[in-house]
């Protein structure tokens, strides 16, 4: 990071998602992402487990249909 970028963080309560658990993305961090329901993100485990949220490699929902479309051809 530059000097003039500061790391943002928010804590997030853990809930459950049918079987699974699920934590929200702030709306500041997801219009900041583009992020938009339906959109694929990929997530992470790090060695210290930490999680990591990549959205630069975000597909966004029409893309992935779009993709499944022509697989299917």
């Amino acid at each position: 990071m530059s000097e003039k970028e500061t790391e943002k963080s928010m804590q997030r309560q853990v809930a459950r998602l049918g079987n699974s658990l699920a934590i929200t993305i702030p709306a500041e961090f997801a219009t900041e992402l583009n992020l938009q329901k339906g959109d694929t993100v990929t997530v992470s485990m790090n060695p210290d487990k930490t999680l990591k949220l990549d959205a630069n490699s975000v597909i966004p929902h029409h893309e992935i249909d779009h993709l499944i479309d022509q697989a299917m051809v």
